[in-house]
């Protein structure tokens, strides 16, 4: 393949977004490890908790410097409910995360994309087409595989991890119901208020002293998280999100890597299988009527407008693209 193909194929603006996105996964990847780590050392509603707040601390300045930011909204009870939500999904997979291997874990949160057309269809009455349903079922036998129930290793674990990514899906298409009156940002912050006031009770009930290590551990998941929702928000604002949006599966190929390094797990053959089914189903059918779920991500993520044009990217991006996000 010559140059001139390959620019006229892979346009600058795709190889640089793809790069932004593959870093994105990355540093979730990294997160999720050190989730991982801590929650095997401190209870998981404190370390919801400590991403919580501060995720919320370390975005808040971020957020505080874009000149359309505004705390003022007439949708606080849409705001709770997306939180209490996404707090139940992020407590099943923190539990899962401790509990399973790394790549197993990440490779059962991508189920998410199954259930949104589901839930889609349920939520705001969107039509389910046939080969929507096709697609899940096979990203269901995915999870079959995964699973292994034959072989005994249908754990408590492996179930949670599965019904955080229910949450995920409700979390994720509520924010879709927000976004009809809601700038990115807003719900950004106020996911990161209410899931810290939500998470608070039951971190204190379980409270243990951290150590300082496991303070800067702590803090470190809250800025690599930071750090990949920046870059995810460059790549997303750099390419059209269903150009670039898949690049965020490499995040199992970075878990799989990690959790081989630091833990020495290596998945098997059926959870191989299982995941590439899973992650085959989830493009196809987050990509029928979403535009990949990459651009449902534009809607949770802060956005820097345009220059000149004072408008949320993800709106216009999303306008652009035919999303229906608006």
């Amino acid at each position: 393949m010559s140059a001139d193909t390959f620019r006229s194929i892979y346009p600058q603006s795709v190889l640089k977004g793809a790069a932004f996105i593959v870093g994105s996964a990355f540093f979730f990847s990294a997160v999720g490890a050190m989730v991982k780590q801590l929650t095997g050392e401190l209870p998981v509603p404190m370390v919801v908790f400590f991403r919580s707040f501060l995720g919320l601390l370390i975005l808040t300045p971020w957020l505080w410097q874009m000149p359309s930011f505004t705390f003022r909204t007439r949708r606080l009870k849409g705001h709770a409910f997306r939180a209490l939500v996404g707090v139940c999904a992020m407590y099943l997979f923190f539990f899962a995360l401790s509990r399973l291997h790394l790549a197993v874990a990440i490779m059962l949160n991508f189920t998410a994309p199954l259930f949104i057309p589901v839930v889609a269809s349920v939520w705001l009455r969107e039509p389910l087409q046939r080969r929507v349903i096709g697609f899940l079922l096979v990203g269901f036998c995915g999870v079959l595989a995964i699973l292994q129930p034959t072989q005994g290793t249908w754990e408590p674990a492996a179930i949670a991890g599965l019904i955080s990514s229910l949450f995920a899906a409700v979390a994720l298409v509520g924010v879709r119901n927000l976004s009809s009156s809601e700038p990115a940002a807003r719900t950004v912050f106020y996911f990161g208020v209410f899931a810290s006031v939500v998470s608070l009770p039951a971190a204190l009930w379980v409270w243990v002293p951290p150590t300082p290590r496991q303070w800067g551990l702590a803090f470190l998941i809250g800025c690599c998280a930071t750090i990949g929702q920046w870059l995810i928000t460059r790549g997303y604002s750099s390419a059209p999100a269903g150009r670039v949006g898949y690049y965020q599966y490499t995040s199992v190929i970075f878990a799989t890597a990690i959790g081989w390094i630091i833990w020495g797990e290596i998945p098997n053959g059926m959870a191989w299988l299982g995941g590439g089914l899973i992650l085959a189903a989830g493009i196809a059918a987050s990509g029928n009527r979403w535009g990949g779920l990459g651009t449902v991500l534009l809607s949770v993520m802060p956005f820097r407008t345009r220059a000149g044009d004072g408008k949320d990217y993800a709106t216009s991006l999303s306008k652009d693209d035919g999303n229906p996000l608006q």
